[in-house]
């Protein structure tokens, strides 16, 4: 998946990286400390959803308030604008 942010409170720079996070179960994964800092994401779950109108779900939990475009292998966007830091999908 493709992410990207537009700054949010905190000031950080936009940014827009490549990261290959493969679909897999719902266990949280750790970031790179270089991802960390850059993204302010420290764990991620990309796994197939329950749910009838979607094939997967992105679980992840930040440490800034953002506004997060992920792409996915399509082309496809999702937009999660994090009002709070914490856990999220």
């Amino acid at each position: 998946m493709d992410s990207e942010h537009a700054p949010h409170s905190s000031g950080m720079e936009e940014f827009g990286i490549n990261v290959d996070w493969p679909l897999g179960n719902s266990d949280w994964k750790s970031l790179s400390d270089e991802l960390k800092t850059k993204t302010a994401i420290t764990r991620y779950a990309l796994h197939h959803s329950s749910h009838p109108n979607f094939d997967f779900v992105l679980e992840f939990t930040n440490t800034e308030n953002y506004n997060y475009h992920f792409y996915d292998t399509t082309g496809d966007s999702y937009g999660v604008n994090t009002f709070s830091r914490g856990d999220h999908l």
